[in-house]
């Protein structure tokens, strides 16, 4: 069984000084949903937790954080149509990214 974490990178405040400039890190909520899916995982047997990002390359240094905090797997969608897409777009984006994770049996740590 697998628990599918949403992950979105956000610029880091303390190294940009409040601007957009500097890294991007994983924001808040998703590191408390990966504590969460932690939890679950030593709670059920096989249990293999995957985050799932729709971002530019540019956020690829805080997904690979993400593995270092507990992700088993990382998947990270882009697509030149995605800059500047709605919301539905987005979505339909994420659930076709999950379906994928859901389906998959991979032990490889996708970025």
């Amino acid at each position: 069984m697998k628990a599918v974490v949403l992950l979105r990178a956000v610029f880091d405040a303390s190294v940009g000084g409040g601007t957009y400039e500097g890294p991007y890190v994983l924001d808040g909520s998703s590191q408390a949903a990966l504590g969460l899916a932690r939890q679950w995982r030593s709670s059920a047997p096989g249990g293999r937790v995957a985050g799932v990002a729709i971002g530019p390359p540019e956020w690829e240094p805080a997904l690979r954080n993400a593995l270092v905090l507990g992700c088993d797997e990382v998947w990270r969608g882009w697509g030149d149509a995605m800059g500047g897409a709605d919301v539905l777009t987005v979505a339909q984006a994420i659930a076709e990214i999950v379906r994928i994770v859901a389906c998959s049996h991979q032990n490889a740590r996708q970025i």
